[in-house]
């Protein structure tokens, strides 16, 4: 039987508040926002909606760059180019980051989205409405 001490949860909290983003391609990443999930969305990323099973390898790496984009480079460079088209902004921000980024790093990306996905799903609460009769509530008091 493994019991955690105090000392290991006091070691384990601290450790959590002075955890930093991790470093990408020599690009801090920025936490996964629920802001930087919008412009995901807003450039239609398939990585986020759930629909990345049908993607050829290419769409998906390039994918998976516009990920890193989003949330690694400054916010005003990523609100401008997600304000472009799908097709423009993969043109003019994904292809050039393409051939700058090294691929041995896609791997960092990838897990990167998994453990940020991970804490979201963590995060979602089911809520279910309490049986019984329904009607106004209660006067405050």
């Amino acid at each position: 039987m493994n019991t955690m001490t105090d000392t290991d949860r006091e070691k384990i909290n601290l450790a959590s508040l002075t955890e930093i983003e991790p470093v990408i391609a020599g690009r801090r990443m920025n936490p996964f926002s629920a802001g930087r999930l919008q412009l995901c969305r807003q450039v239609g990323l398939k990585i986020v909606s759930g629909n990345a099973k049908d993607l050829e390898q290419s769409a998906l790496e390039m994918e998976l760059l516009a990920f890193y984009f989003i949330h690694a480079f400054p916010l005003n460079e990523v609100r401008e180019a997600c304000a472009l088209s799908r097709e423009e902004f993969f043109a003019r921000k994904i292809d050039q980051l393409s051939f700058e980024f090294p691929a041995r790093e896609m791997p960092k990306i990838l897990t990167f989205i998994e453990r940020e996905f991970t804490g979201i799903e963590a995060a979602n609460v089911d809520v279910e409405k309490k049986p019984g009769p329904s009607g106004p509530p209660p006067p405050p008091n």
